[in-house]
């Protein structure tokens, strides 16, 4: 009798040094996302009761921000974050009207603007390039409503174009299926030189540093997705054949300066579709917990040299995770915690908005 005790006593033992093991594993690979949180001055800007502003770029340390009111009047402001007040720019241009996908780096404006020949028709959008008072035609795509990326590279040198759209029924093969870029090295003699990089079913191009990093649809669903689910690739510059994945069905909100890090979105972990930053190298990630980032605009800044997030009013800091324990590779991570398990996933979130 006395041995049967003993035998059970250490197999308790055992089993709740397991069950410490376990719970230290799953605490030590789940962080909960480290915040710095300013509210921003609206004092500048135009009082209207319906305006969108959204982050579209960055100038040195300042974030660019469009404003858009009910009648599509638009205006650009810098962000300062030293005081967090806004400073209107590009002051003497004129944009009114129907002006989508907007980006900028403080001295181009790229924007496409739609138009229709007919009620019944697609109609078609122009790929436009602002510079100073001078609007360049870069090229013209077929679909008035079809969403276009673009990006500035970190030299400013180039600017990068996918036409690619989420929804199948846009899928224009002839005009999707490549890489646009735009040298703008000598726009100051009015030449700009462009250059179609064949790519099948690629989007979301950036150039950072000598490093290309860009998504590639890796399944069609035209009755559901599209082109939603998307792999993230790197390659040299000018070397697209030696492009290597680095994250599965993610996709990209913003990329370090360094092209170290990406943050992106990935869309089967949980149900909520966290946001998560990647180790470019290592191809590991850390899952952002605490909010609904994904919910947010993104964009990385150069002032506290960290990726944030804008909730329409509130800038959010995050820290880079202490840990990238999960694999990027994979589709989803068996060692991520069931989101059913509401008590283990309340311990990361942060306090709501006040």
């Amino acid at each position: 009798m006395k041995e049967l005790k003993y035998i059970l006593t250490c197999m308790s033992i055992v089993i709740l040094k397991i069950s410490a093991v376990n719970a230290q594993k799953e605490n030590y690979n789940i962080e909960k996302s480290s915040e710095k949180i300013v509210q921003y001055k609206l004092n500048n800007l135009p009082i209207d009761k319906q305006y969108i502003l959204v982050p579209i770029g960055n100038i040195n340390e300042s974030i660019i921000f469009l404003y858009k009111n009910k009648n599509k009047d638009i205006r650009f402001y810098s962000l300062n974050e030293d005081d967090y007040a806004f400073t209107q720019i590009f002051v003497n241009l004129n944009l009114n009207g129907n002006f989508y996908d907007i980006t900028s780096n403080g001295t181009f404006i790229f924007y496409k603007k739609a138009q229709f020949v007919s009620m019944d028709d697609y109609g078609y959008c122009t790929l436009t390039l602002q510079y100073g008072s001078k609007a360049y035609i870069l090229d013209s795509i077929y679909n008035a409503d079809k969403k276009i990326h673009s990006s500035f590279s970190t030299d400013g040198s180039f600017l990068l174009v996918n036409t690619l759209n989420t929804l199948s029924d846009y899928y224009n093969p002839e005009q999707d299926n490549q890489i646009i870029v735009y040298s703008l090295k000598y726009i100051k003699e009015g030449i700009i030189n462009k250059e179609y990089i064949p790519c099948t079913f690629c989007a979301d191009a950036y150039l950072v540093g000598n490093e290309l990093f860009f998504t590639k649809s890796n399944q069609r669903d035209d009755f559901s997705g599209g082109f939603a689910w998307k792999d993230i690739y790197k390659a040299p510059w000018n070397n697209l054949s030696d492009s290597v994945k680095i994250a599965a069905f993610t996709d990209i909100l913003a990329i370090s300066p360094d092209a170290r890090y990406i943050l992106g979105i990935r869309q089967f972990d949980l149900p909520n579709n966290p946001c998560a930053i990647i180790d470019v190298n290592n191809r590991k990630y850390q899952l952002l917990l605490g909010r609904d980032y994904s919910k947010a605009y993104a964009f990385y800044s150069f002032k506290e040299k960290k990726f944030t997030f804008d909730f329409e009013g509130r800038i959010v800091y995050v820290d880079f995770p202490k840990e990238y324990p999960f694999d990027a590779l994979r589709k989803d991570n068996p060692d991520i915690p069931d989101w059913n398990n509401t008590d283990f996933y309340k311990q990361f979130e942060h306090e709501p908005f006040k």
